[in-house]
C-alpha cells in the first residue's frame, strides 16, 4: 500500500527528481509539501537533516523530536505521524525501496550499518558534517534537475551510494554497535517483541502468540516490556492495530468490512468499539472529521 508517492512531489515546481526513485527537497521546497496531520505510510527511504525549528513526530508508534543540526534516518515501510512541527527548515532526500536496494546490493555491508542508524532514528552533526550533508544535497539538486548531463543516472548512484558511506561515519553513528553491546536483557527481549509485533501485529493481536514465539512465558515478556518501555505488550499491539486502523480509514478508501478483515478483528462491531475506545471517535468519524 503506496501511502505516500512521488507522484504526489511531482506536481511542485522546479523539485529536483529522478524517473520515480530519487527525491531532493530543499527548504524553499517545503511550503509545496504535503503534511498530513494523521498516519502515513511511507514506502521510501528517507533521509531528513533539520537546519532550524523543530518537529515532534512518531515513527511505528515510537515518539521523536528533532531539532536544529540533527538528521533522521527511516527505512522503507513505516508509519509516521506529525504532531508539532515549529518553524521547521531542512532537506530531504528521499529514496525508492526499489532504487535502495539495488544500491545496497552493489555493497552489501552497508545495509547493516544503515539499519542500526535508522533504529536509533535522530543523529546530531558536527560542523564538517553539515558541510558535507549540503555538498551532497547540491550535487544531487544539480544532478536530478539537469537531464542535459551525460551520465547522470550513473553519476546520481555513485553519488547517492558515496553519501551513505559518509553517514555511516559520522561521529553520533560511528560507535552505534558498541552502544548496543550494554543493552541489558530487558531490552533485547523488546526490542526483538517490537520486530515480532511490527511483521505479525494484524494477524496475532494474542500477548500469549509473542511470549511462544520467543519461547518465554506471557508473564515473563510482559515484566520485560514493562520495564524496557513502561508499557505493557498488549499496549504496544493496540498503538500498532490503531495506527495502522488510522491509516487505513485516512489514506484508503478500504470499506469497514476489508479494514476488519486486513486487521483480523472478529466482527465489525467489535472493531468500532476497539477503535472508539482508543480514540474517541467511530471509525466513520475518523475518517469524514476534518483535519
Amino acid at each position: 500500500m503506496n501511502i505516500i508517492s512521488l507522484a504526489d512531489f511531482k506536481r511542485i515546481p522546479s523539485l529536483p527528481i529522478l524517473d520515480d526513485d530519487i527525491l531532493v527537497v530543499r527548504t524553499e521546497n517545503l511550503p509545496y509539501v504535503p503534511k498530513p496531520t494523521y498516519p502515513v505510510r511511507i514506502k521510501y527511504f528517507v533521509f531528513v537533516f533539520c537546519t532550524s525549528g523543530d518537529a515532534r513526530f512518531s515513527i511505528d508508534t515510537k515518539t521523536y523530536s528533532i531539532k536544529e543540526n540533527e538528521f533522521l534516518l527511516t527505512a522503507s515501510d513505516c508509519v509516521m505521524e506529525f504532531y508539532e512541527v515549529n518553524n521547521f527548515k531542512g532537506t530531504f532526500l528521499i529514496v525508492s525501496h526499489k532504487y535502495m536496494k539495488s544500491l545496497t546490493t552493489q555493497c552489501v555491508s552497508i545495509w547493516k550499518r544503515l539499519a542500526s542508524i535508522s533504529q536509533e532514528a535522530i543523529h546530531s552533526v558536527t560542523p564538517s558534517e553539515k558541510e558535507l550533508i549540503f555538498s551532497y544535497v547540491d550535487k544531487l539538486t544539480k544532478y536530478c534537475s539537469d537531464e542535459s548531463i551525460k551520465f547522470r543516472k550513473e553519476v546520481v548512484c555513485h553519488q547517492i551510494l558515496s553519501f551513505l558511506h559518509e553517514i555511516c561515519g559520522f561521529e553520533s553513528v560511528v560507535n552505534i554497535d558498541t552502544k548496543s553491546l550494554f543493552v541489558d536483557r530487558n531490552q533485547e527481549i523488546y526490542a526483538e517483541f517490537m520486530k515480532l509485533v511490527i511483521h505479525n501485529f494484524k494477524s496475532e493481536h494474542s500477548v500469549n502468540f509473542y511470549a511462544k514465539q520467543m519461547g518465554l512465558t506471557p508473564k515473563y515478556l510482559s515484566i520485560s516490556v514493562k520495564t524496557a518501555s513502561d508499557k505493557t505488550p498488549s499496549e504496544c499491539i493496540q498503538k500498532f492495530l490503531i495506527q495502522e486502523a488510522m491509516v487505513l480509514l485516512k489514506n484508503t478508501d478500504m470499506t469497514l468490512k476489508q479494514i476488519v478483515a486486513e486487521l483480523n478483528f472478529p466482527t465489525a462491531t467489535f472493531f468500532c468499539r476497539y477503535f472508539k475506545h482508543h480514540t474517541g471517535f467511530s471509525p466513520n468519524e475518523y475518517r469524514t472529521k476534518s483535519i
